[in-house]
C-alpha cells in the first residue's frame, strides 16, 4: 500500500519540480514612436505587446478564442509609465496550439526615461519600456522573448530570441516617423527585479530598450548658427576708431543682451539639468567672446586717452589699429573653427 502511494506522489513532486516558473514568452511590434519630450523627460510610443504561454490544463481543449480568461494568466504592468491606453480594455484570449494560449493588445503609453544631455543636441538615447507582473513572483512567472518567425505547431515550438534587433525588425513607422530622433537599434533583456518595500520578492522583468539618435539640424540651424552670427556681428567694432568708445560698447552690449535673450530660448527646450551640456559650452563661448571684444575696445580707448597729446600718441595709435587688425583676423575663424570642431567632434 504505501509502495503504491510513493509511486503515485513521488512522480509529481519531482515533475513540478522540474516544470520551474512557467515562462510567458514576449514579442512585440512597435508602429510609433514620437514625442520626447527633453523637459519633462518622456517619450510616447505606440506598440503591439503579444503574449505566449503554455498551460498544460487546456491541453485537449478546442483551439480558437476562449470564451472566458484562463485559470492562469499573466498580469503584465508597464511600470515606467506615466500614462498608458489599450485598444482593447478587456484582453482576448484564444488557443494557438494545443495547450498554448495566446492574448495580443495594442498599448499607447507615455513612458518615463533619464535622458542624459551631457552631449546636447547630438545626443543618443535608450530609451526603456519595462514590463513587469506584480502578481507572480520571479519563482511563479519567467518573461522571456519570443522567437518570432518560426511556425507554431505546439508548446515544443516556443523558444526564446537570443539574436540582437534591428530597428527594421521591429518598428514600422512607415513617412509617420519622429523627424527629430532617429532608432538604430533594440536591445531587449530579462531579469529579476527586487522590491524592498515588497518583503524583498523578486519579479520577473521584460526590458525594451529603444536606442535613438537626435538629429541636430533643427538645433544647429535654428540655435547654434544664429548665436554665432550675433557673436561676429560685433566685430564690426574692430573698424571704428579707438576713440569712439560710446559706439563701441553700445554695439557689444547690444549684442550681449541679444545672446543672452538667446540663451533664455534655448533653455526653454532643455530640463533644469545640474551639469552642462554642449549647447551651454556654444552660449558661454558666445558670451565670453563678447566680454573679450568690450575689453578690447576699453584697453584701446584707454591707450589713446592717456597717451592723447604726448609723444607715445602716434605710437599708441598705430598700436590700437594692430590690436583691432589682430582682434578682426583671429576672433571670426576662431569661432569658426571653434564651432566646426565641435561639430565634427559630436555630431
Amino acid at each position: 500500500m504505501w509502495l503504491c502511494l510513493g509511486l503515485l506522489l513521488f512522480p509529481q513532486v519531482g515533475s513540478a519540480a522540474e516544470a520551474g516558473p512557467r515562462k510567458v514568452y514576449v514579442s512585440f511590434a512597435l508602429t510609433g514612436l514620437s514625442g520626447v519630450d527633453d523637459v519633462n523627460e518622456t517619450f510616447d510610443a505606440d506598440f503591439y505587446l503579444r503574449l505566449r504561454w503554455y498551460d498544460p490544463s487546456l491541453a485537449n481543449t478546442p483551439l480558437g478564442s476562449m470564451d472566458a480568461p484562463p485559470a492562469w494568466r499573466p498580469n503584465l504592468e508597464i511600470i515606467n509609465a506615466k500614462s498608458v491606453s489599450k485598444q482593447l480594455e478587456e484582453d482576448t484570449y484564444q488557443l494557438v496550439a494545443p495547450g498554448v494560449v495566446q492574448t495580443v493588445n495594442r498599448y499607447r503609453a507615455t513612458l518615463a526615461s533619464k535622458l542624459d544631455l551631457r552631449r546636447f543636441p547630438f545626443d543618443e538615447q535608450d530609451l526603456p519600456i519595462l514590463i513587469e507582473d506584480f502578481q507572480h513572483a520571479r519563482e511563479e512567472l519567467v518573461l522571456v522573448h519570443e522567437r518570432v518567425g518560426v511556425p507554431l505547431q505546439g508548446a515544443e515550438s516556443l523558444a526564446e530570441c537570443s539574436a540582437p534587433l534591428h530597428g527594421d525588425d521591429v518598428l514600422e513607422l512607415a513617412a509617420n516617423g519622429p523627424s527629430e530622433w532617429e532608432l538604430h537599434g533594440v536591445r531587449v533583456g530579462s531579469g529579476t527585479h527586487r522590491y524592498t518595500f515588497f518583503d524583498d520578492i523578486g519579479y520577473s522583468r521584460f526590458d525594451i530598450t529603444l536606442h535613438v539618435e537626435r538629429r541636430p539640424q533643427y538645433y544647429v540651424f535654428k540655435l547654434i548658427l544664429v548665436l554665432l552670427l550675433l557673436v561676429l556681428a560685433p566685430c564690426v567694432v574692430f573698424f571704428l576708431d579707438p576713440e569712439s568708445l560710446g559706439e563701441r560698447s553700445g554695439i557689444c552690449i547690444t549684442a550681449l543682451l541679444a545672446v543672452i535673450a538667446h540663451n533664455y530660448i534655448a533653455c526653454t527646450v532643455l530640463p533644469r539639468i545640474a551639469y552642462l551640456c554642449v549647447m551651454d559650452y556654444f552660449m558661454f563661448g558666445g558670451q565670453a567672446v563678447l566680454f573679450l571684444i568690450v575689453v578690447e575696445s576699453l584697453c584701446v580707448h584707454q591707450m589713446i586717452k592717456r597717451t592723447q597729446g604726448t609723444k607715445h600718441e602716434a605710437r599708441a595709435l598705430r598700436l590700437t589699429r594692430l590690436m583691432d587688425r589682430v582682434c578682426l583676423y583671429a576672433i571670426p575663424p576662431a569661432l569658426l573653427l571653434a564651432g566646426a570642431a565641435v561639430y565634427a567632434m559630436y555630431a
